[in-house]
């Protein structure tokens, strides 16, 4: 009994922390990239360093700043952060975003050793509110705040073009798909220079070949002047 409420002490210190509204230009500046994405689920692992973590897994809709290489399967992005369950213990983060499948979502991403997860867990998370009247995105953190509860979505986007130098892209099949730079593909330039060099013997026999000839004429000229 004293262990299990060590243990429900511990979890409960270690997550124990508070949000404090950011303007929003400054989280985008501080984001490694943003993505716009619908939720499809959640699972829970334990990372090798002990920590329990849920990862969130997303079909991509749009992106920004986020490189290639990590948007080769738009229909499976992931995100993590901490808490979670693990062998039926709740490791409890009083700061994570609690997402609804099939819903939309913008998040600001922060990408670290393990991967990328939410800014400021649901500080940097945003519910996509979409009707014949409003489009726009509503904080998770702050639905409520003048300023950051809810952006228009063009405004959302303006801001993102100042920040990043484009708008949001759409995320088509194959677009992303990251393919390494191989040395073959400086195949045809050595080629085409292999090919100049090789003409530059062949223009020369060309020259000599018509002094010999016009020298042999000269010859056969002379020998019949001569007779």
């Amino acid at each position: 009994m004293r262990k299990l409420l060590l243990i429900t002490f511990f979890s409960l210190t270690v997550s124990a922390s508070k949000l404090f509204p950011v303007p929003f230009n400054k989280q985008l500046n501080e984001a490694n990239g943003v993505i716009y994405g619908e939720f499809l689920g959640q699972s829970y692992k334990k990372m090798h360093t002990g920590k329990i973590v849920t990862e969130a897994s997303f079909r991509l809709i749009q992106s920004v700043g986020v490189g290639n290489r990590y948007l080769v399967n738009k229909n499976l992005f992931r995100v993590y952060f901490d808490g979670g369950i693990w062998q039926g213990l709740h490791h409890v983060n009083d700061t994570a975003p609690k997402f609804k499948n099939s819903v939309e979502y913008v998040i600001l991403l922060k990408r670290d050793e393990f991967g990328f997860r939410p800014q400021m867990d649901k500080l940097g998370t945003y519910e996509v509110i979409r009707n014949k009247d409003v489009f726009g995105i509503k904080s998770l953190a702050f639905p409520t705040h003048p300023k950051i509860g809810f952006i228009p979505y063009r405004t959302f986007d303006l801001w993102v073009k100042t920040v990043y130098g484009s708008y949001m892209d759409e995320t088509r099949e194959n677009k992303f798909v990251y393919r390494e730079h191989k040395k073959a593909d400086r195949a045809p330039a050595s080629i085409s220079k292999e090919t100049k060099v090789t003409k530059k013997p062949s223009i020369s026999i060309f020259w000599v070949a018509m002094i010999f000839g016009l020298l042999g004429a000269l010859r056969m000229r002379k020998y019949r002047h001569s007779k």
